[in-house]
């Protein structure tokens, strides 16, 4: 594994710094697109446009021809800031964990003293799937917030754990801060698959459903096939993670289940060098020593140890005290 900091003043520096250091660790990149054996990942600086803010938006594929994916993902996550309230303050800092076996990447920024925006991808090594188990997930969807949820903001949902971004559009889709951790929406409207594509911010590439490509994806029309969630699985285990005693929080590995028809669901990622945590008691940045093992502590979004405005209001400023805990491999 590797891991690199460093401080970034543009996007474009931030896209750099992601795609040189991923080349320095077996990663091939060329014509916009990162790839390395049967993983494809396009990543490119996003300007700001009408209910799209400036980022670095990702979006895998099964392979290239060009400067084009073939096979790609309907939905492309984005590394931005999670509403338009909020005005990134440059230079910010930046932290890149790159793990081989399975092939992982998380790229962690810091920015306005105490907020935290991410993008990550990777390959999945649950057996069975018949994709290629690349997935990618980001803090937010490429489509923001518009005025109809004022500010905007993050919202922890009590019924299925989610720690969620504010609306996408001007109806009611609600993008996911947290990693694999699906929004929710209205059914009462309908969605299209451009709107999906900008909706949501996690895809995996099992091979399993046909309707898109073989990626997972979160229609509203079927809630039966097809879309993945972390969230739905983990809430019992997440809400008993920190302990009353010990006042210690528990790491809970990212299980990320696929519906499959039927009532069935299939495991089919769990990522090895990232964990859920709850940060109560962590400071983001901190790092836990467990045996042999390091991993350094960040916030989904921002920290609210009192997880108040999270937890029981739509659209708070933060992600309250939910986060994950990255192996780290620095000093």
């Amino acid at each position: 594994m590797a891991y690199y900091t460093g401080v970034a003043s543009t996007y474009a520096d931030l896209l750099n710094a992601l795609t040189s250091n991923c080349q320095s660790n077996g990663w091939t990149w060329a014509d916009g697109i990162l790839s390395k054996g049967a993983l494809y990942v396009s990543a490119v600086e996003a300007t700001a446009t009408t209910g799209f803010l400036a980022g670095i938006r990702i979006q895998g594929g099964t392979g290239k021809s060009g400067s084009s994916l073939t096979g790609a993902a309907w939905i492309r996550p984005k590394m931005a800031a999670p509403y338009t309230a909020i005005t990134v303050a440059w230079p910010v800092e930046y932290y890149l964990h790159i793990f081989t076996a399975p092939d992982e990447v998380y790229m962690i920024v810091k920015y306005n003293v105490d907020r935290y925006m991410w993008l990550s991808f990777g390959q999945s090594n649950v057996p069975g799937l018949t994709g290629t188990g690349l997935w990618t997930s980001a803090v937010s969807a490429n489509r923001h917030a518009s005025s109809s949820y004022g500010s905007g903001g993050v919202y922890f949902h009590n019924n299925h754990y989610s720690t969620q971004i504010g609306g996408a559009s001007a109806n009611n889709y609600i993008t996911s801060a947290g990693f694999f951790m699906v929004g929710q929406h209205s059914p009462q409207q309908a969605i299209t698959q451009a709107l999906q594509q900008d909706s949501y911010s996690n895809t995996l590439h099992t091979g399993f459903d046909t309707v898109a490509g073989g990626w997972t994806y979160y229609p509203y029309w079927d809630y039966d096939t097809g879309f993945t969630d972390f969230g739905a699985t983990a809430g019992q285990l997440a809400t008993r993670s920190l302990s009353l005693w010990s006042q210690e929080a528990t790491m809970i590995p990212f299980s990320v289940y696929e519906n499959r028809g039927s009532s069935k669901v299939a495991l089919v990622m769990q990522p090895k060098n990232s964990r859920f945590l709850n940060i109560t008691n962590y400071e983001p940045g901190q790092i836990i020593t467990l045996g042999a093992d390091k991993w350094k502590v960040y916030p989904f979004a921002k920290k609210n140890a009192s997880g108040m405005t999270s937890e029981g209001q739509y659209y708070a400023a933060d992600s309250g005290r939910h986060g994950w805990a990255i192996r780290y491999d620095g000093p």
